[in-house]
């Protein structure tokens, strides 16, 4: 089950709980308006925190995932004798100003070897 659909989970799971609440409140004959108010504030809060605690978690895990990627390009770069590097470089700033991607260059590099 992926971040979404346990968000869906939840939200689904707080507004059953209101829309019961609500329910059985109305065939009791309880109804009270202030409380249903209240309950579905708190529904509506319940949800907002669900859906924003996941932006935080989603942006956390992209933090992570980019850093991951940097350490592999540093570790990468740092197995690089001077010449290669110097070459790493030149290819990079292509003659005619076109910028190379560094996928490209390993890419033709590894071709080459």
């Amino acid at each position: 089950m992926g971040n979404n659909e346990a968000r869906l989970g939840a939200t689904l799971l707080i507004w059953a709980a209101f829309t019961v609440i609500s329910v059985v409140a109305l065939i009791a004959q309880q109804f009270n308006i202030p409380i249903v108010v209240v309950l579905a504030g708190a529904s509506m809060f319940a949800t907002m925190s669900v859906w924003e605690s996941a932006k935080k978690a989603d942006s956390d895990e992209k933090v992570a995932e980019k850093s991951k990627r940097r350490t592999k390009v540093e570790n990468m770069l740092a197995k690089l004798d001077e010449r290669e590097l110097d070459e790493l470089r030149a290819r990079l700033s292509d003659s005619d100003g076109e910028m190379v991607s560094l996928d490209d260059v390993l890419d033709e590099r590894r071709r080459a070897r």
